[in-house]
């Protein structure tokens, strides 16, 4: 019985060691690790539309398009009245936003095109796909110590533009402040993307 087992131990080490010979470890090789899992169905997204922003869940059961022109007076008085409640209830999953930013006030501006820079500067945000970075660069740029007046003396430049993106959380990138040739999504012939 002994000598029984002794074999099936012998001829067990034997096949482990024929197994670690053919296969050996690959432990001197980069490890690779798995990529993250997708984010849940009904993530909070952001997409960029033709037209303008979305944010919200595929579950939302209601769907809003907001209109807005980034030197209106009652369209900045709209949202600083209920960006906070809109953002709770998007976070909420309870309501999605299509932000529609416009810019026909644009001859109101000082500079006459602080509008279309606005706007190029929201798409610019957009790009780096965070809903919640978007939603507070669109509240911003309604803020009260941001928003222009219409026919006023002067504008927000360029640079503040980005500064604002920035002080909510967005990440320039290496071409900071250039301007962009091309229209950007067509918005201006020389579209302005302060974090590009």
């Amino acid at each position: 019985l002994w000598v029984g087992v002794a074999v099936a131990v012998v001829v067990a080490l034997a096949g482990g060691l024929g197994i670690a010979l053919a296969h050996p470890w690959r432990s001197s090789g980069p490890r690779t690790s798995a990529p993250p899992p997708p984010p849940p169905a009904d993530a909070v997204e952001l997409r960029v539309l033709n037209d303008g922003v979305f944010v919200g869940s595929s579950v939302a059961p209601t769907t809003i398009d907001i209109f807005n022109e980034p030197i209106c007076p009652p369209c900045g008085s709209f949202i600083r009245s209920y960006a906070s409640d809109i953002d709770t209830a998007v976070a909420d999953k309870q309501l999605a936003v299509r932000y529609h930013l416009l810019n026909f006030l644009d001859d109101q501006s000082h500079s006459k095109n602080y509008s279309t820079r606005a706007v190029a500067a929201s798409y610019c945000v957009a790009g780096q796909n965070d809903p919640k970075l978007y939603a507070s660069f669109y509240s911003a740029l309604f803020g009260s110590d941001f928003q222009p007046q219409e026919n006023a003396a002067s504008d927000r430049t360029d640079a503040e533009l980005a500064h604002l993106a920035q002080t909510v959380g967005a990440e320039p990138t290496r071409r900071s402040k250039k301007k962009i040739e091309a229209n950007l999504l067509g918005w201006g012939v020389n579209g302005f993307c302060p974090l590009t």
